[in-house]
């Protein structure tokens, strides 16, 4: 395989249903010096089937096309992991095997970077939901210590396959995945890029097709290991900015987070199929030094009803909740997409 120019990285877990659009995207966008590096994270089903026939229809990205194998899973920071080190490009992204991308999306990106002398370009994406609507997410643009502290508070979404980036910023800061994360992976490592990047460029163009179809994706389902995994994640972080920044401001945009995070943990338990009274009891000891005034006096409005009912152990009344939300938001989006 010659060098390209860009490398695009594709970890593949359970996405049979969703691959082929993904991969179809990637194969026909409109720029040639990409390789592709499709992970195979030891998926169950047939994913990687499904990948090798849709790559019969494109002989002319065969030649650079990688699919690596893992003889278990090892989840999505893994995945990406053996990703990027095997990448050759000057440029890398993220995308994720349920998701699509804009048939321009890296001549766009790659041109942007290039003429702008870019390490990040940082772009707008579509939400695409199970009943077909659209809706456009324009992001705002930020300097670059704003930008750290609103992604460290969770009030800018962190999401690594949104960040176009010179390799050369994972491998000359030895930026990578925290392995064996894959709630809050991004978050992990998102800031830690950003501040490590010399520049940073926004291209006001929807590029990424983020699609909420895949249940077994990890901000669908809930998993008590999600408890470790966000405490590992805040402590690279705090290790990192003790390191290499001397203002303060991360550390109360990295406690407000937390506040956050526990919010989102009772939303997925909260939406379980077979919810364990255990996990809910986990949920509350999980930086117990937070007080329940305190959490609910920090939270969003729609969760303030969650921690009522997670600290009074009213299991049914939270999913009962919980589920109500969800209609309402998808009834909120219908209703949106037949008056747009």
């Amino acid at each position: 395989m010659t060098h390209c120019k860009v490398s695009v990285l594709v970890p593949v877990y359970k996405v049979e249903k969703q691959i082929a659009r993904c991969a179809k995207s990637l194969f026909e966008q409109t720029f040639d010096s990409i390789e592709y590096i499709f992970v195979d994270d030891a998926s169950p089903d047939h994913s990687v089937e499904v990948l090798e026939k849709l790559l019969e229809q494109y002989p002319g990205r065969r030649a650079s096309v990688k699919i690596l194998h893992h003889q278990e899973n090892m989840g999505l920071a893994n995945a990406r992991i053996t990703a990027l080190q095997a990448a050759s490009g000057d440029y890398v992204w993220y995308v994720d095997s349920d998701d699509r991308i804009a048939p321009d999306a890296v001549e766009k990106l790659y041109h942007t970077a290039v003429t702008e002398k870019a390490d990040v370009v940082m772009f707008d994406f579509i939400d695409v939901f199970p009943d077909g609507s659209q809706r456009k997410r324009r992001r705002p643009v930020l300097p670059g210590k704003e930008l750290i502290r609103q992604i460290l508070r969770g009030d800018y979404m962190p999401s690594a396959v949104l960040l176009f980036c010179a390799r050369s910023v994972y491998t000359e800061h030895c930026i990578m995945p925290v392995p064996h994360i894959d709630m809050g992976e991004d978050y992990a490592t998102t800031p830690r890029l950003l501040h490590s990047a010399e520049k940073i460029s926004f291209l006001p163009d929807c590029l990424y097709y983020y699609i909420h179809d895949n249940p077994e994706s990890y901000c669908s389902r809930w998993d008590r290991s999600y408890l470790q995994q966000r405490i590992t994640a805040y402590q690279t972080l705090i290790d990192f900015f003790e390191k290499h920044e001397s203002e303060g401001y991360w550390r109360e945009a990295i406690q407000h987070h937390i506040v956050r995070s526990k919010c989102q943990f009772y939303r997925l338990y909260g939406n379980s199929s077979k919810p364990d009274p255990e996990d809910l009891e986990a949920i509350n000891r999980w930086h117990s030094e937070i007080s329940f005034s305190a959490l609910l006096k920090k939270a969003d409005i729609p969760y303030k009803p969650i921690i009522i009912l997670a600290y009074g152990r009213m299991n049914f009344l939270l999913r009962c909740y919980v589920k109500g939300c969800r209609c309402l938001y998808r009834f909120t989006l219908k209703l949106r997409s037949m008056t747009a």
